[in-house]
């Protein structure tokens, strides 16, 4: 099994289907769209010597033993906000958007990039305005419930699991030894990549978020 397997299997689809709403295989394809769009912000959080201790700062303050047996009503969807907001900051309702639009469907490549990217390196048209309620590009309703419920639940799992395997590694973890968490993250993303042409884990939203990030 592939560590992004691993991460996968850690999360209970069934309480995820049933907290929003949704049947097994519409919860399964929005999570392995969510995690690599998280583990894609993580990595990029990692990827200096301050960024990558602060991440093993939170990183240590989770408890694996969560992911034993895990029950959804564990989740501090708080914390969940909070991290998200710390890992995308400005950018946190852009990707969201980036996500549902993804999972509703619609075309990611649309206004929520242009914006983005503004002031990167990679050469772009002019974003396009943004579209309204009712533009074929636009996120449905549900496809942005789903995500704003799904990403801040997601991400102290995913926290938790780092923990966990950095643990398994013989690791310490603290801010002196965020470049275990790099190692861990590159295998975790490396994985996702190869699952493209399968499943959502290669999803263009994951190779949209990598570029936004690589060029900020």
């Amino acid at each position: 099994m592939s560590d992004i397997d691993s991460l996968l299997k850690a999360i209970p689809l069934d309480q995820v289907a049933s907290l929003l709403g949704v049947d097994a295989a519409t919860a399964q394809a929005a999570v392995e769209t969510a995690v690599p769009t998280i583990l894609a912000g993580l990595q990029h959080e990692a990827a200096t010597d301050v960024g990558a201790g602060n991440l093993a700062e939170a990183v240590g303050s989770k408890d694996p033993s969560i992911l034993d047996g895990l029950s959804l009503d564990q989740i501090d969807i708080a914390d969940g906000e909070k991290i998200l907001g710390h890992v995308f900051g400005g950018n946190q309702q852009d990707v969201t958007s980036a996500v549902a639009q993804q999972l509703s469907g619609a075309d990611v490549l649309g206004s929520v990039l242009g914006s983005i990217l503004g002031g990167g390196n990679v050469p772009q048209a002019p974003a396009p305005s943004p579209p309204d309620a009712t533009s074929p590009g636009a996120p449905t309703t549900a496809g942005s419930e789903l995500a704003k419920k799904l990403l801040p639940l997601l991400a102290p799992i995913i926290l938790a699991w780092l923990a966990q395997q950095a643990t398994e590694k013989g690791g310490q973890i603290n801010r002196s030894n965020g470049g275990l968490l790099q190692e861990i993250l590159g295998g975790l993303l490396s994985g996702a990549g190869q699952g493209a042409g399968n499943r959502s884990t290669g999803s263009v939203v994951t190779d949209i978020l990598g570029q936004i990030l690589r060029n900020r």
